[in-house]
């Protein structure tokens, strides 16, 4: 926060130094129980208070157990007070810039994270960092440049000044918060699987290269273990469950498919790799939710297809048929969600068989045999803005089913070990970048969510930077979330039998049991 400060003048009299003239002052509208002043801003201070008449304005913030005074200003400029909250995903990062004082997010921007080149998954950017002597430091400088290349998006588009980006709150993986912070990344990768810090302490951005203003602070909400980290943190406290009796599960659909079970008495958490095919990416025409993206898709019995391409901006969707696609949006690959769909119906229309596998017998003209592999065609290469075919092959339908099985098993595994069943769960929260778009009915169909009543599911979006946000602009948000990680249980899928078991049995559509999806229709095959 910015106090805004009219100290008395000294006098003979009244002969108290600056810093004890300002703490007095301070002391009168807000009394933190430890103040700290670094010797910059100690340097500075009585420069600043003469040349603006001791009219002076002080930033606060919260720095661990104390509060730190961050900046001095000439004058009152409480009126300008921004943050920023930063989600930094496996396979994506999403900043949001908020004005401190109204509550409100000014801007969003959005990138792809660039360790993909050195990994798609964690587990692999902590193998480079072991087999190059650069390797931390390599992924530590593409994120941390690609935050500022965020931040610098988010300034032009809110016409901020970066001097009045006073404080960052950033959640993600643990591994993605080590890397952002330089830690050692060896020993999550180890038994017993121990992160340098669970809860980092809150650090001067610029310590990192982090570019907002002149001391501004970054704090990392707390994470729970080496594989469920502080975005899930995060998305709990978003989804309000640990303050409800009702039994809830949230499922983020994410690279790492991290799980939550439980309610305000208790909290088990486990995380799945789960791969990034759902955020667009380790499938052949696989893209971000982002313009020309195809993100519905509908196959009807006369084998037409309608698509729904993301138009100029996220939030606008046109479904159009594919032979009355309008020039001006042109696909460009195919999102999460659009996969989901796509996966589904064909399934449903017996274009594809419980395995995955493109079914010969039904002569559909959209069925083609490509270099290596059958594909399934979705629009021609002239009706692309990228000019190639956009297509689903079946390697791509594998690692989709290898993605939906790690995610609900995981989820199952949680209710089956706590002694539950599914009906015994009374909510089911889904996070995760492309939450707002899938399709809950048609996720059941392909076995990616328990066969639960629609009802049941509520929406978060994206709960990692929705937590964020709320740590940002709230310390009761915070140190709730100190107490969701600190209550949360970890539950190790890599050493159960039964998981890997089930695991195995997942990896049909929608089930090998189909028991457990009672009201998805199955085409008999012949």
């Amino acid at each position: 926060r910015k106090i805004f400060l009219e100290l008395p003048e000294p006098t003979l009299e009244d002969n108290l130094s600056d810093l004890d003239r300002f703490e007095r002052e301070l002391n009168k509208i807000h009394k933190p129980s430890v103040l700290y002043t670094g010797l910059r801003n100690l340097q500075s201070l009585a420069s600043i208070m003469r040349a603006a008449d001791f009219k002076i304005t002080a930033t606060l913030a919260d720095r661990n157990s104390f509060a730190e005074v961050t900046r001095f200003e000439k004058g009152d400029t409480t009126g300008s007070n921004y943050g920023i909250a930063v989600d930094v995903g496996t396979t994506t990062v999403v900043a949001d810039m908020i004005d401190l004082n109204a509550g409100k997010i000014c801007g969003t921007a959005a990138s792809y994270n660039p360790q993909i080149r050195f990994g798609e998954d964690v587990i692999s950017r902590i193998v480079y960092t072991q087999e190059n002597d650069d390797g931390l430091r390599n992924l530590n400088r593409s994120i941390v440049k690609e935050i500022n290349n965020l931040i610098e998006i988010l300034i032009k588009e809110c016409g901020t000044p970066l001097h009045d980006l006073n404080y960052m709150v950033c959640a993600g993986n643990t591994t993605m918060i080590h890397i952002l912070l330089g830690l050692q990344l060896s020993s999550i990768r180890r038994e017993p699987y121990i992160p340098v810090a669970g809860r980092p302490p809150v650090i001067r951005a610029s310590d990192i290269g982090i570019k907002i203003g002149r001391g501004g602070l970054l704090n990392s909400l707390p994470g729970v273990g080496a594989y469920v980290g502080t975005d899930i943190t995060a998305a709990v406290l978003a989804s309000g469950m640990a303050r409800d009796k009702a039994v809830s599960l949230l499922i983020d659909v994410g690279t790492n498919g991290e799980i939550v079970l439980g309610n305000n008495d208790w909290l088990i958490c486990c995380s799945a790799s789960a791969g990034p095919a759902f955020e667009g990416a380790g499938t052949q025409c696989g893209m971000r939710a982002t313009s020309g993206a195809i993100e519905k898709v509908r196959i009807f019995k006369d084998g037409k297809i309608n698509l729904g391409i993301i138009g100029g901006k996220e939030s606008e969707i046109l479904v159009e048929k594919i032979k009355d696609a309008p020039n001006k949006i042109k696909a460009r690959g195919i999102c999460g969600s659009g996969y989901i769909e796509l996966v589904s119906e064909l399934f449903s229309a017996g274009l594809i068989d419980r395995t995955g596998r493109f079914r010969t017998d039904n002569n559909n003209s959209r069925l083609l045999e490509g270099e290596d592999q059958l594909e399934f065609l979705l629009m021609e290469k002239d009706r692309t803005a990228v000019g190639k075919d956009i297509v689903i092959t079946e390697s791509d339908i594998a690692t989709l089913i290898r993605t939906k099985g790690s995610i609900f098993t995981a989820a199952e595994a949680l209710v089956f070990h706590i002694g539950h069943s599914w009906p015994d769960v009374e909510r089911v929260y889904i996070s995760g970048g492309f939450g707002n778009y899938l399709d809950i009915q048609r996720s059941i169909n392909i076995g990616l969510l328990p066969d639960l009543p629609i009802e049941k599911y509520r929406f978060i979006g994206n709960g990692s930077i929705m937590g964020a946000q709320m740590c940002l602009l709230s310390r009761a948000a915070f140190q709730e979330a100190v107490k969701i990680a600190e209550g949360m249980t970890y539950f190790d899928l890599s050493t159960d039998p039964w998981f890997m078991r089930e695991y195995t049995a997942s990896l049909f559509l929608p089930h090998t049991d189909l028991k457990k999806f009672p009201t998805v229709p199955v085409q008999k095959e012949s």
